[in-house]
């Protein structure tokens, strides 16, 4: 199953911050304080995500 943030426009919709802000600030989270209940996987695989839409500048 692929998942992705979500559209940009939804993004700052949601919290208030553009793409790369929220972005960022998803890694950042991630590689610190993942929360306890999610699968390391499942953390690596949003890691990778975000990590390739910052690089795209998507």
């Amino acid at each position: 199953m692929r998942h992705s943030s979500g559209p940009a426009g939804v993004i700052t919709a949601d919290f208030g911050m553009d793409n790369v802000a929220f972005l960022r600030k998803l890694v950042a989270y991630l590689e610190i304080a993942a929360p306890a209940p999610l699968r390391p996987d499942l953390v690596d695989r949003t890691s990778l995500v975000a990590r390739r839409r910052l690089w795209l500048g998507t």
